[in-house]
Order: structure tokens, then C-alpha cells, then sequence
């Protein structure tokens, strides 16, 4: 990581100091003294004394080159006399946003810097907050840089209460003029995301001179796409407000002349403008109709005609970028592709801090395990978790004023929801975990060791085993699903299953569409196993005529997907097939990692009957294991668990009151 040093001073430009709050610098500076790759995009560390600051740059004119300037605050709340130059050290930052500090009030003779926004603190750390000096006793990271946002608690005992004697908890303003967040500011988490949007939009769109230089012409617009509820919009309005321009949504139901209108407009503006059109695939849908669409050809030739603005910018945002016609995606229109994922665990616990900040909560929230338990949801689903629980607490309120959103609330609120995943998808949470899987411990200890290796658990030192590609063989109901459940329980991911035949439709191209959309989807919502049950349905052996071309191009397109997924991080694909013969050889070779699982033996039956029989009670259990498993030669897993669910069901309506060897063998001679 590139670090430089560099004088600082207090900057004195009545104008500049209005607006500076913290540090400054021009262009050929930060250059100069910087790494080339360094921008005003990006977050920085400097470092005065023992003193350390985070956060943006601010560009300043070039006649005030070759040093750092900072705001009259910083001087103030460092307490250094900055009209005297000073050394600084710059770095790139990543420290976190300190959330919430406790602190208490102290007397002390000891100097304190000021709570200013982007300085660092952690435990045991004075400052002065409030006209009064303060010892941090925690803050929530333990090392990082406060915010407008962050919340300062007051535990000395005294401070004001509320109306059930809690500690009131106050948010900080900062010794200088308090300001709204905008832009980035606004959105949680989603660190990756943004920094590949400063990256490939704000950088070139902000700097046209440097995107002449690298990319011969500005780029003209961008594609954002994930699931609903991730928050493609808010990005977006976060973009505008960052690159300063007006931000012009196109509404959904606009026609080819107001669409025009639009463009002609933002071809006006000096400063540049960006076209919103949020659910792009409404409007500007691909399909049969192709270049004939009218809307399609019209926002096209809308984009290649205002190339005379550099400043006008596209972005539209949809759930599914393979709805969107080739032509809209091609190099020179929508030339970005952003994918918004689901937000990974640690963002899920900012957005619940998020979401329940400011509310009247319980002090035993346990913000990790929510994020834990949440691992298939967008911010829009959390958002609607911590609604649901405070509903609850509202409506427990009217019986106990005390009443608050609790953990048990929280916890219950998300067993009773429906995430965007499962919603989308059928996403789901594995029922099943190879403890429940019995006599089958020889092939669960080959899958887990290849496993580790796999989900990259352990490192290997001399093969190169990567995310392959695993196929499931043998006959009906030898468990091959719910070891693919226990899979995904294993890796600790969602599971998600499909049937080899859903992809097919009648209509022309329809297949291939379907196909598209999920492997899409599944890169969306990783991490995530991938069951395609019966994978024969759609990768079915290649046999002259037995496939017309249309099946063979969805083959081809199936096949393609397969090799994007399987080298993608996070995603897991499974196939289950009865005969591997049935399957195309350019499929089968593409799972490296096959597992055969027969009809068990006399050993395995015995181990799965005594797994299942031993859920009911000693004393109703009185049969001979050795009898009933040569009685059950033959018999599948499948086959197993639906004897036991009919001796329960018997035990349940009274038929039998015992389980015994007689009662089986009549009960096994009854089924067959």
C-alpha cells in the first residue's frame, strides 16, 4: 500500500475555508506525492502527530499546489497550530464506520481532540464531545472513524433519561456545522459495489480528459441489475449526487416521443445529466420483435445521437440483464454491467443496525446471529424483518409500556417471513444435515474431504481442486436429494432446487431464455447449492434426430452456463440423474466429481433403521434389526423412511401399540 508524506498547513482562501471541513489538495499534488492510481474517489487515512483522520480528498485549484490544506476545524479539534506547516502522512483507508460509541464524562487536565467527523477513535481513547471531556469505554468497531450518523451513548448514570429510566442516546453532530449525508454516504454497506462504480462510472464520467486518454470516448451509459429489494435505485440517486447532475427518471409508460423529449433536454445541460430508467426491460424488452421495436431503436439512436454532450449518461437497472435486447448492451451504449448481489452477512448486520437505529430497543441484540440467520435476504427483506418485530412490540407496547424490540421478536419475525430469494427462486435453508442421513458414512466422509477442498475450508498442497462440478447416480430414491440438502447444510449455504425438465418450453428461444435466467439468478443470490434434479431432462445424450436443432441449442446454451458457473466463486452445482449413460458426453465430462449411490446393503438398511426407529421410545420399539433388514432386502432409502412414517402413523391412530417383529413383517407384506 503506497504511503507519502507531505507538508500540511491551514488553508486561508476565505472562500475555500467556508467549504473545507477537512483536508484538501490539487490534482497535480496528489499526484505528485501519490500513487498514479490514487483519486478524489477514494477514502484516505492522513496522519498528524497521533492524531488520524479518514475520509475524501477535496480537489482545490491548481495555484495551490504542493501541500495538503486543512479546514480551520481540523487545527481546532487537533488542537496543533496548523497556520504553521506540519507534516502529514497519507494513505489509502480502510477502517470501518464507527456506529456507536459509550463513553462517560471525566475530569482531566489532559489534552482532547475534538469529535469531528473522520477521526479515529477506539476504547480508552479522550476526546471532547459537547463542550466536555469524554473517555471512551466502547464503541461498536473497536477501532475505526466516527460519522454524523454515529450514536454516542452517555453511561455515567446521570444524564437525561427517557420515560423508563433508559439512557438516552444522542447523535453526534460534531463541532462544526452539521451537514446530511449524500451520495455514498447514504448507502449501507456494499463496499464492493461502490468502489467498482467509482472505478467504471464516476472516474471516466468525472474525468472525460483521462477517459480520452484511455478509452478514446467517454462511455455512454451503464446497466445495474440484481434482485428487487437490493437497492439499485438508491444507488443510483447516489451516482447522481456524487458526479453533481440532475438525475432525470424516464417513466415507465413514456412514449418514443417523450423519450426523445428527454434526451434532448439533458443534451442541454452544461454540467451533464443522467437518464434514469429504472425496470429498463419494461420498456426495452428483447424478444421476437428484435431491432423492430420502436422503443428499442428509438433509445437507441437517443444514445448514439447526443454523443455532441459527453456529459449525458444512461443508467438503467432491472432484476434480469438477459431481457434486455443485445443491441442496448452492445459496447457504446450501456457499456457497464454492475452486478448488485445480496448483501454478504456483515453487511446484513449494518443494515439490521441500520434499520433498528433510533428505535426502542432492547441492549441484548444479537446483531451477528440476525445476520447469520438471513443469509437469502436484500435490504429490502430486513428492512421488513425489523417492521414486522416492531409491529409486535407496538402492539405489546398497549399492554406493558415497557415493552421493546427484542431478539425473540427479531428471530421470530424472520421464521415468518418470505425472503426475495425464496420468493424469486423457491430459495430455501437445507432441512437436512448429513447427521441425518444414516448408513451412508464411507460416502459422506469422501464428499466432505473433497468439500473442504472445494469451498477452498483447506488449501491443497499438491492438486489443483477448484469449484467442480458434482454428479449424484443411482437408482430412484437412494437419497440423492437429501444429500444434496446435507451438501448444502455442510458449506452452509441456501439450496436451491430445479428439475432438469423446467427449462423446457415449446416457444422458440424460450428454453435458452429460461436457462439464461437462472444461472443468472444463481450468480445473484450465491452463495448457493445448485440441485438440478433428473439433469438428464435438459442434458440428455446427443443421438442424431432424437434432438431437433432448438434442443441442441439449449443444450449448447446449457453447457455454457456450466462452465460460467462452476468457475464462479460461490456457487455449487450438483446434478442428479437415475442412468449417467443417459447423459451427453460434453455434459458428463464436465462433472469431475461423481458419487454412486446404489440401493443399500444389509449393513447400510440396518443403520438406517436403527437411525430412524430410535426417534421413537425404548419402550415401544421391541423388534429384531437382523429379521426386518433381510426383510427389507431390496428396499431404497425412499423406501425406508416410508415404512417408518407408516409405523408411526399406525401408532398415531391406534392400530398398533408396539412395534414389533410380527407387526413389521405383516406390515412390510402388506406394502410390497
Amino acid at each position: 500500500m503506497t504511503t507519502t508524506k507531505i507538508s500540511c498547513k491551514r488553508v486561508k482562501d476565505r472562500k475555500l475555508e467556508d467549504t473545507l471541513h477537512g483536508f484538501g489538495i490539487t490534482q497535480a499534488t496528489l499526484t505528485k506525492y501519490g500513487s498514479p492510481s490514487w483519486t478524489f474517489l477514494q477514502r484516505y487515512c492522513i496522519s498528524i502527530e497521533d492524531f488520524v483522520w479518514h475520509g475524501f480528498l477535496k480537489e482545490l485549484p491548481s495555484e495551490t499546489d504542493n501541500y495538503l490544506f486543512a479546514g480551520k476545524w481540523i487545527g481546532y479539534a487537533f488542537g496543533i497550530d496548523m497556520d504553521k506547516p506540519t507534516k502529514a502522512t497519507i494513505t489509502c483507508s480502510n477502517a470501518s464506520e464507527i456506529q456507536i460509541i459509550q463513553y462517560k464524562e471525566i475530569e482531566t487536565d489532559e489534552p482532547a481532540p475534538g469529535a469531528i467527523e473522520g477521526l479515529e477513535f477506539q476504547k480508552g481513547d479522550i476526546c471532547r464531545f459537547r463542550e466536555k471531556k469524554v473517555k471512551i469505554t466502547s464503541c461498536d468497531p473497536a477501532v475505526g472513524y466516527i460519522t454524523n450518523d454515529t450514536y454516542w451513548e452517555d453511561i455515567n448514570g446521570d444524564s437525561e433519561k427517557d420515560g423508563d429510566g433508559e439512557t438516552v442516546v444522542e447523535q453526534l453532530k460534531g463541532e462544526k456545522p452539521a451537514r446530511s449525508s449524500s451520495g455514498f454516504d447514504k448507502i449501507i454497506g456494499m463496499e464492493d459495489v461502490i468502489q467498482e462504480v467509482k472505478q467504471k462510472i464516476l472516474l471516466p464520467y468525472q474525468k472525460p480528459e483521462l477517459a480520452q486518454k484511455f478509452l478514446h470516448k467517454p462511455l455512454k451509459g451503464a446497466l445495474i441489475y440484481g434482485p428487487n429489494g437490493v437497492g439499485k435505485t438508491a444507488l443510483v440517486r447516489a451516482i447522481a449526487e456524487e458526479a453533481k447532475v440532475p438525475l432525470i427518471p424516464l417513466p415507465s409508460g413514456a412514449g418514443v416521443g417523450f423519450i426523445r423529449e428527454i434526451y434532448d433536454w439533458a443534451a442541454k445541460q452544461n454540467d451533464g445529466c443522467i437518464v434514469f430508467i429504472d425496470e429498463i426491460d419494461g420498456l426495452f424488452k428483447a424478444g421476437a420483435t428484435g431491432a423492430g421495436n420502436p422503443y428499442v431503436t428509438t433509445l437507441q439512436e437517443c444514445i448514439d445521437g447526443y454523443s455532441q454532450n459527453d456529459g449525458v449518461f444512461t443508467i438503467g437497472t432491472t432484476n434480469f440483464p438477459g431481457g434486455l435486447p443485445q443491441g442496448l448492451k452492445r459496447s457504446g451504449r450501456l457499456d457497464v454491467l454492475i452486478n448488485m448481489g445480496l448483501p454478504s452477512q456483515q453487511d446484513r448486520q449494518k443494515l439490521f443496525e441500520f434499520f433498528l437505529r433510533g428505535l426502542r430497543v432492547s441492549g441484548d441484540i444479537e446483531y451477528k446471529k440476525l445476520a447469520r440467520m438471513t443469509d437469502s435476504y436484500t435490504g429490502g427483506d430486513i428492512e421488513g424483518v425489523a417492521k414486522e418485530a416492531g409491529i409486535a412490540a407496538l402492539a405489546a407496547h398497549q399492554r406493558n409500556p415497557k415493552a421493546k424490540i427484542v431478539n425473540k421478536r427479531l428471530t421470530k419475525a424472520i421464521s415468518g417471513y418470505t425472503p426475495t430469494g425464496a420468493r424469486i427462486m423457491g430459495l430455501q435453508k437445507p432441512t437436512v444435515s448429513f447427521d441425518d442421513i444414516y448408513g451412508q458414512d464411507e460416502l459422506i466422509h469422501d464428499i466432505t474431504t473433497q468439500l473442504d477442498f472445494i469451498s477452498g475450508r483447506k488449501e491443497a498442497k499438491y492438486s489443483n481442486i477448484s469449484n467442480e462440478a458434482i454428479l449424484l447416480h443411482g437408482p430412484p430414491g437412494t437419497g440423492k436429494t437429501y444429500l444434496a440438502q446435507a451438501i448444502a447444510d455442510y458449506l452452509d449455504v441456501s439450496f436451491l432446487y430445479k428439475k432438469g425438465a423446467s427449462f423446457k418450453n415449446k416457444w422458440v428461444g424460450e428454453t435458452e431464455r429460461n436457462i439464461r435466467e437462472m444461472f443468472a439468478q444463481a450468480r445473484t443470490f450465491k452463495p448457493l447449492v445448485l440441485f438440478i434434479d433428473e439433469i438428464d431432462g435438459i442434458g440428455k445424450k446427443r443421438s442424431g434426430s432424437d434432438l431437433n436443432r432448438h434442443a441442441e441449442d439449449a443444450l449448447s446454451v446449457f453447457l455454457g452456463e456450466m462452465e460460467g458457473v462452476v468457475s464462479n466463486e460461490g456457487i455449487y452445482l450438483i446434478g442428479a440423474t437415475n442412468v449417467p449413460g443417459h447423459l451427453d458426453e460434453a455434459v458428463l465430462s464436465r462433472f469431475r466429481r461423481r458419487f454412486h449411490m446404489p440401493k443399500p446393503d444389509g449393513p447400510q438398511r440396518r443403520a438406517v433403521l436403527e437411525g430412524l426407529f430410535n426417534e421413537l421410545p425404548d419402550q415401544l420399539v421391541q423388534f429384531d434389526y437382523d429379521v426386518i433388514t433381510a426383510a427389507t432386502k431390496g428396499y431404497t432409502q425412499r423406501g425406508l423412511n416410508g415404512l417408518y412414517n407408516e409405523v408411526c402413523m399406525r401408532l398415531d391412530t391406534g392400530h398398533t401399540s408396539k412395534v414389533t417383529t410380527t407387526f413389521l413383517q405383516n406390515l412390510i407384506q402388506s406394502t410390497n
